[in-house]
Order: structure tokens, then sequence, then C-alpha cells
């Protein structure tokens, strides 16, 4: 059977990744505004970037 899939959370339970067992599946990385700025999952990663006025300014998706 398959590992449990475990929620990795932060302060008041913003999601900082999600883990199959040992193998990490997404991670996510956040700004002091909690907005999301980067995930990564296997090998990509989706960046986003925020105007002055907080709103979604870019998105970048990559290969690692």
């Amino acid at each position: 059977s398959l590992p449990a899939v475990e929620w990795l959370t932060y302060g008041s339970g913003w999601l900082s990744g999600m883990k199959l067992g040992d193998t990490p599946l997404v991670e996510y990385t956040r700004d002091r505004l909690h907005r999301e700025t980067l995930r990564s999952f296997g090998r990509y990663e989706l960046t986003t970037a925020y105007t002055p006025g907080k709103d979604h300014q870019k998105f970048t998706f990559c290969t690692k």
C-alpha cells in the first residue's frame, strides 16, 4: 500500500508542502504576506511575482 500523504503547514495553517512518505510532492515558498512566490514539484518550478499593488505581475514556469 502507499504511504500516507503528509500536509506540511506553518503558522496558523499555511500550506508549505506535501510529502508522500519521505518523497516531497510539492513545496511552496511564500513572502511575508503569505503569497506564494515559488512552487517546486519534481523537476519543475513555478515562480510568481507581484506588483507593488499586490496584484499578480508575472508567472515563470521552468525546469530545475
